[in-house]
């Protein structure tokens, strides 16, 4: 009966040992969620420009990021569609702003333009580490941009 008991107390500690596990963070980063952010506004007519950069051999993951276009006077046709162009990200895209009909004067004040990029999606990640990363509008007479972007850097 003593064995048995034994045996019973030497399963049971073996048991409860291999339950203690320690869970290990794999990654140093998380990158679903923005940790620095920077906006720029730029003067009615002018194009806005947001730059980030992260540290030497980091890469800037942009985990989020907003362009959006308001009327600060009457539109008239613009001579080409307004746009949000990225520099220092691989590939360098090139956004088309989603507005209201140049040909369609408005005085609006709210938002005309917008482009969202954000949760949900996977992270632009910076071309070279510890370079900048640019993103750029265009500008139309009338129109005030404003630009929004949140990242994160790590190796």
């Amino acid at each position: 009966m003593k064995h048995l008991l034994l045996l019973f107390a030497f399963i049971l500690c073996a048991l409860s040992s291999a339950q203690a596990q320690t869970l290990v963070q794999q990654s140093a980063s998380q990158l679903d969620v923005g940790v620095k952010c920077t906006t720029a506004t730029a003067a009615s007519g002018s194009a806005a420009t947001a730059t980030i950069t992260p540290a030497a051999g980091n890469y800037a993951y942009i985990t989020y990021y907003e362009v959006t276009a308001y009327a600060s006077a009457a539109l008239t046709g613009a001579a080409a569609a307004n746009t949000a162009t990225w520099s220092g990200v691989t590939g360098a895209p090139v956004h088309k702003l989603a507005t209201k009909s140049p040909a369609a004067p408005t005085t609006d004040t709210g938002a005309i333009a917008d482009r969202v990029y954000g949760p949900g999606a996977a992270p632009l990640k910076s071309a070279t580490p510890g370079a900048s990363v640019t993103l750029t509008t265009s500008s139309q007479t009338g129109m005030i941009f404003n630009v929004n972007i949140c990242w994160v850097e790590a190796p």
